[in-house]
């Protein structure tokens, strides 16, 4: 059972969208980070989905200002979920 929420997890971050990796990210950091943990727990969880995109660092900024349902600035350069 833990082998398969594992796989599905990884299958997600993989395959979904920048909000889902953003939000993943940030849970398994604790729900709240600074934005560079946050940078390298997802250049560790999705590498391929980085590969695909040379400006990721600002896709990563522009998730998070733009769903202010979803994640929170608690102060300058920490993010956290909402």
């Amino acid at each position: 059972m833990l082998l398969s929420t594992v796989a599905r997890e990884q299958q997600a971050r993989l395959t979904g969208t920048w909000k889902t990796i953003v939000r993943s990210v940030l849970m398994a950091l604790g729900g709240s980070s600074k934005l560079d943990a946050i940078y390298e727990k997802l250049a560790s969880a999705a590498p391929e989905r980085l590969s695909a995109n040379p400006h990721w660092r600002e896709k990563v900024r522009q998730v998070l200002n733009s769903h202010a349902g979803l994640f929170k600035s608690e102060q300058r350069g920490v993010w956290a979920l909402a």
